[in-house]
């Protein structure tokens, strides 16, 4: 209790704002208690006491996870078998009665460091269970707590669970209908997005199931666009551009629906205009690792109708600031330089024709501004 008590006063120190303090005990934590194997038994006693606090509590965990990971584990490896053993047994009671959102993602960085040591050597049979558990608990807090949890191991240690993929397809498949939380449904398309990097061209069960998934990846990418979450939908579009990248056909046949969906959430004025930029940037990466599925598939006219509109919306004044107009010419250009000029051009001189008869000013300058933006890619052709 001492030794406890010691090291959770030290921490109260690190977390108060007197630098002096800080200073000092930091430096008592790493050359008393940061080098002895026993740190981690104690930062998880204070880590489990609702008394602590949750700055402490929360600065246990972030401690306790980096000690545990440390040298490969080896400071975990030195902790006696039944230390280890109560350490895994009560980390999930810990993790789902915590009342503060950002302990428990802390928690959930410790249990996924563990698995990382514990999972591949097949000594903590009970973690998959557990987490499968938590994902359909009929409490949503569980619930979110639990893909997060499996999310932080996935990002791990995916590797170890490539047996249990299907098993996680259909898991997936509910929590992307979570009826109660958006938590819930963007962390389920984070860990999806983990799980595509280790998806081979030649497993073709996980690339249908994968493929399956793609119309509700749509939908939790849609809501947070339409209800305007931009942190959800930046780590959602960054989901999508990893779906992009990859050799793997996971996206294949749904390109052409993709496409439309980006060009309307760009298109939509009333929604905000950092989340319709977001969209038409992942528009112009689905353009550019995509080519040859939009060529194939024809899809320049149609992308072309949906952006010359946008062009003619004010653009800031600042250079550097983006808009939905400078990403909708961003987009031409990538269509004029990256695609036969056969496919772009005759659409695009049609629509700019038509605006430029337009009486309102706005349409004639939008048409103006594609004109000049095409002109490095289909130079030629338009002689």
């Amino acid at each position: 209790p001492a030794y406890v008590q010691g090291l959770h006063d030290l921490l109260v120190q690190v977390t108060s704002a007197d630098t002096a303090a800080l200073k000092d005990a930091t430096a008592k934590l790493n050359l008393e208690y940061y080098k002895n194997p026993s740190c981690i038994v104690a930062l998880a006693t204070i880590m489990a006491s609702p008394a602590a606090g949750e700055g402490v509590r929360q600065l246990a965990a972030v401690e306790m996870r980096k000690r545990v990971a440390q040298n490969s584990g080896n400071m975990w490896g030195q902790l006696p078998q039944s230390d280890r053993e109560q350490i895994k047994e009560k980390l999930p009671e810990i993790v789902l009665s915590d009342p503060d959102n950002l302990v428990r993602h802390s928690v959930a960085r410790v249990i996924a460091a563990i698995a990382n040591i514990e999972f591949p050597v097949g000594t903590w049979p009970q973690l998959l269970p557990f987490l499968h558990q938590t994902c359909v608990s009929p409490q949503v807090v569980h619930r979110e707590v639990g893909i997060y949890i499996l999310y932080t191991v996935l990002d791990n240690l995916v590797e170890g669970f490539k047996d249990h993929l299907q098993s996680f397809f259909k898991l997936f498949s509910q929590l992307l209908a979570d009826p109660e939380s958006v938590e819930v449904r963007i962390t389920t398309v984070r860990s999806l997005g983990v799980i595509a990097s280790y998806i081979d061209s030649e497993d073709k069960a996980d690339v249908k199931s994968f493929q399956e998934s793609l119309p509700a990846i749509i939908q939790v990418i849609a809501h947070c666009v339409e209800s305007g979450n931009e942190n959800g939908a930046r780590q959602l579009f960054d989901v999508l551009e990893t779906l992009l990248i990859l050799e793997v056909p996971i996206l294949g046949k749904h390109i052409p629906q993709l496409a439309e969906f980006l060009l309307q959430m760009g298109g939509n004025r009333s929604y905000e205009t950092e989340l319709r930029v977001l969209s038409l940037n992942a528009l112009n990466w689905t353009i550019v690792y995509k080519k040859s599925k939009i060529q194939s598939h024809n899809l320049s006219a149609a992308i072309l109708q949906g952006l010359m509109p946008i062009t003619t919306e004010p653009e800031p004044e600042d250079i550097d600031d983006d808009a939905p107009s400078r990403s909708a010419l961003r987009i031409i250009d990538g269509l004029a330089t990256g695609l036969p000029p056969s496919q772009v051009f005759p659409p695009l001189r049609d629509l700019i024709t038509q605006y430029f008869s337009s009486s309102d000013p706005n349409l004639r300058r939008g048409a103006m501004l594609a004109l000049g933006i095409c002109v490095e890619g289909c130079s030629e052709y338009m002689t």
